[in-house]
């Protein structure tokens, strides 16, 4: 899988429900999917940059790597994590909150300046981060916490394949007084991009729709990030 078909099947399923990205850009984003070497790379990246929550961090990240936002390094860093992110610091993040995110006017101020004074050591510009710490900048979606679930990449154990897609032993959030939690769920997702999954193997799923097939390494690396993150927020 190429970098930008890697960015498109992360991206695509929640701009087709609307919560990010251009309105008009699916059909792209899928036609990327769909045949890879025939995209037009440039429109693509030039709609991906019109994701507003997705640019601020692959920016930071290249940056602070000296690498550009559409290496493949640095989109595996943000969807699935590895050690580019330890690059990044907490006053990074903080920056970015009150430049990318109050200063384009995607979050009121108030609730920017608190999500950056709430910025902890140990976070990282992992997906994870974004979804548990700063939330949404849809101001229609709500923060509830089965949207928080549905929002963060997610990663599970296929245990079946199904006409409806793959039943997989995956994750969920819930609630536990104050803290956000994680716990296993039987669960069956959509299968969109026709992934050649079978019995045991890992995939990611995004917006309950299975993403890519995952290696171990893959696995364990996200696994990790968005556990960092969560542990960091629940601090």
């Amino acid at each position: 899988m190429n970098s930008l078909e890697l960015v498109c099947r992360y991206s695509l399923p929640p701009n087709k429900l609307g919560y990010c990205g251009p309105q008009d850009c699916s059909a792209l984003l899928k036609e990327c999917i769909d045949s890879p070497e025939d995209a037009d790379k440039e429109k693509v990246k030039t709609a991906l940059e019109q994701f507003h929550a997705l640019m601020p961090y692959l920016n930071m990240i290249a940056n602070k790597n000296g690498l550009s936002a559409f290496d493949s390094e640095v989109l595996e860093a943000y969807w699935i994590g590895n050690s580019l992110l330890e690059q990044v610091e907490k006053r990074d993040l903080q920056r970015l909150v009150l430049k990318d995110f109050l200063g384009k006017g995607f979050l009121p101020k108030k609730i920017a300046e608190e999500k950056a004074a709430a910025v902890k050591e140990g976070m990282t510009p992992h997906h994870s981060f974004h979804v548990l710490h700063i939330n949404f900048l849809n101001r229609e979606l709500s923060s509830i916490v089965k949207n928080l679930s549905e929002c963060l990449v997610q990663w599970g154990e296929v245990k079946d394949v199904t006409i409806k897609g793959l039943k997989v032993k995956g994750i969920e959030l819930f609630k536990n007084g104050r803290d956000l939690n994680m716990r296993e769920k039987i669960k069956t997702v959509e299968n969109p991009y026709k992934l050649d999954a079978g019995e045991r193997d890992l995939v990611s799923v995004h917006w309950k729709q299975a993403v890519q097939i995952l290696s171990k390494d893959e696995f364990t690396e996200m696994k990790k990030y968005t556990l960092k993150n969560l542990e960091a927020v629940n601090k």
